[in-house]
Parts: structure tokens; sequence; C-alpha cells
């Protein structure tokens, strides 16, 4: 009872710290509350290390709840984080740089061509006909069944020559042109130099404009032997021609045409009829050109 009382009184004393006053009260009886009531220095230490405990307790405790409420935090800011490696999303392949072209790879050049070489050892494709520079022919006249002959007015046949780059080229790809002129050129020939010089590069532009196909054709070099891929290229340069070059090293022309290995012009008609050819006849290349696209204008 004394107790009871003791530890109101220290309520209403102390506040807070009542709740001490009646923990000795009731732990130890009326004695103990006497000694609280009368200061007693034993209890007063008992009420400093109380107080000691219970405040260590309470930070303790606050402490752990801030973690809680830090670990808690975190987790819902990595729970809506957004997802960076999915926001970035995968690299488009178009979108890297792939560096500069290796200059040592050689580009097909097809644009404006169905077939013949794309200047890569390929083709641009396949004709039915015949494919002159790039275009196929087609006509009922060509590529032309034959019968072949040498003489004018006669069909010439095929024969397989050879451009500056090596390529084969067929005298028959000038199956549909209305007209075409062939030059047959030897490097051991006079004429033949005089002329390629001073006239074939000016007539070429003249008829070309017009619709004239032809063929320069390189049969032998200065020496007699059979024309090269090199010869070609330093005639067709040392000349400035635009015309096709090409060279003949096993004389299909010849057997194709009828002719010999120097000096012919060969002017031939849609399906490679041959109308006229002559040997050392340069100043009359102009003449039979006019008659030719004259016969077919009519």
């Amino acid at each position: 009872m004394v107790g009871a009382m003791v530890g109101a009184r220290w309520w209403g004393l102390d506040g807070g710290g009542s709740m001490v006053g009646g923990w000795a009260a009731s732990m130890v009886g009326s004695r103990t509350g006497s000694r609280i009531l009368r200061g007693d220095p034993r209890v007063r230490d008992v009420k400093f290390w109380f107080w000691g405990l219970l405040f260590a307790s309470v930070v303790v405790a606050g402490c752990a709840e801030d973690a809680a409420r830090g670990t808690d935090a975190a987790a819902a800011r990595d729970a809506g984080a957004p997802d960076v490696a999915a926001d970035v999303g995968e690299v488009d392949a178009g979108e890297v740089d792939a560096g500069e072209p290796d200059a040592a790879v050689c580009e097909p050049v097809c644009e404006g061509r169905s077939c013949g070489s794309d200047g890569c050892g390929g083709s641009c494709g396949a004709c039915e006909g015949v494919c002159l520079e790039g275009t196929c022919l087609v006509s009922e006249r060509c590529p032309p069944v034959g019968p072949f002959g040498t003489e004018e007015g006669e069909v010439a046949a095929d024969a397989v020559l050879l451009d500056c780059e090596g390529n084969e080229v067929r005298l028959h790809a000038l199956c549909d042109a209305e007209i075409a002129w062939v030059f047959e050129f030897a490097d051991w020939c006079s004429s033949c130099r005089r002329f390629a010089r001073d006239d074939v590069e000016r007539l070429w532009q003249e008829y070309a404009a017009q619709g004239v196909a032809g063929y320069f054709v390189i049969s032998t070099d200065a020496d007699f032997n059979p024309a090269t891929q090199e010869l070609c290229t330093e005639v067709r340069d040392r000349y400035g021609l635009s015309m096709p070059v090409l060279f003949d090293p096993d004389a299909n022309l010849q057997s194709a045409l009828g002719i010999g290995r120097n000096a012919w012009n060969i002017i031939l008609g849609e399906g490679m009829e041959i109308r006229w050819k002559a040997r050392y006849s340069d100043r009359m290349v102009p003449e039979r050109l006019d008659e030719a696209l004259a016969h077919d204008a009519m």
C-alpha cells in the first residue's frame, strides 16, 4: 500500500519518472518506498541507470526503424527505376559505321545496262538476242542463222574478239544495228596508222551520232605478231579513240569476213549483211556510210 502511494507521489514529483517509483514500490515494498520519499542516494542511482538504459533502447530502436525505412525506400526506387539497357535498345546493324569501302574491291557497274560485262568479271544479264553495249537487241534477223558468206550481200559469220580488258566481244553483237562500220588495223601498216591518227575518231563522232555502231579491230603489232591486250590499250590511248577498240589474236575476223590482216573497212547492215568492204579505202568510208544511211532511211 505504502509502495503504491510512494509510486503515485513520485509520479507527481517527477512526471515521466513515476514508472521508476512504481517499479521500486512494487518490488521492494513500503520500506524501499519510504527511502524514495527521503531521497535515498541508492534509489537515485537506480533511477539514473534506468533512464539511461531506456534512452539507449529508444535510440537503438529508432535507428533500426530508420534503417528499415531506408531499405524499403531503396527497394521501391529500384522497383520503379527504368531499365537503362531496355531504354537504350539494341543497336541497329544499319546504324553501325561500316567504315570506308576497301579500295581494292571491284564495284560492278550495271546501271543502264541489261546485259554484257559488269566490269568485274560478272554479267549484267543475258539476252535471247544480241547484247550491244549493254542493251539487248532482238529482231527477226538476229541472231543470224545463216547461211553465211564473205561476199557483199551475204550474211557474215560470227567472230570472237577481245576488248582491251580481255573480255570476249562477238562480231554478231552488231547484228541489230542498222549500220555498222568495222575497221581492221595493223600496227605495222603506215596507212592504217595515218587513218587512225587523222580520221577515225572524227568520223566515229560524226556517224555514231547518227546511230552507226562499229569496231576498231587490231590484228597484228609492228613486228607482224598477233595483237595483245597491252597493244590494244596502247593503240586506243595513242589515238584517243572512243570507238570500241578490240584485238583479234586468232584472226577470227579475217575468217568471218574473208579479208586480209590490214587496212580493211567493212560496212554491215542489219542482220549482219555485208554491204561493202574494201582495202586501202579510207577516203571512201564517209561516202559509203552516207549511202548506207540513206538507203535505210528510204
